[in-house]
């Protein structure tokens, strides 16, 4: 049995978190967030903290949910074509369709900054520049792999 899940890729602002809300009622799936996976692991969401750890934890929650049939929502960066494979290749059992926020930059780090859990600019600049190196494609293991076009704000 397949279990669809869903990756949502895009710099800190670019509208993840807000989209992924909506898509868990209408997919009825659970949302797995890596900011919430740091405040676990070190206390505040903004630290980036070892991405090895990070993603152990990720990876837990996926498969602990996927193995009850559950389907779900991974709130993330996925800047790094690398970690983005191994979440795809992580479980035969799981259908990835990946959401790409591309929102500009400028409008990422202009919402960041009214946000209480902003991110360093320097973070939000490295990571556009790693996106923009390697953006997301569908043969990286995609189902399917859905543009989300910047919204002005």
């Amino acid at each position: 049995m397949t279990t669809n899940c869903y990756l949502l890729i895009g710099l800190p602002a670019s509208g993840k978190t807000t989209a992924s809300k909506e898509l868990a009622v209408a997919k009825k799936a659970v949302v797995i967030s890596t900011d919430k996976i740091r405040k676990q692991l070190y206390g505040l969401e903004t630290v980036q903290g070892e991405w090895k750890e990070i993603e152990a934890v990720l990876h837990e929650q996926i498969l602990r949910n996927v193995s009850q049939g559950q389907s779900v929502i991974v709130d993330a960066t996925h800047c790094i074509k690398a970690h983005r494979k191994v979440l795809l290749d992580l479980d035969e059992r799981i259908s990835w369709t990946g959401y790409y926020f591309q929102t500009s930059v400028d409008t990422c780090y202009r919402r960041n900054q009214r946000r209480s859990r902003s991110v360093p600019r320097h973070i939000i600049y490295s990571m556009d520049t790693r996106l923009r190196l390697e953006p997301p494609s569908k043969d990286e293991g995609f189902k399917q792999l859905l543009t989300v076009m910047e919204e002005n704000s």
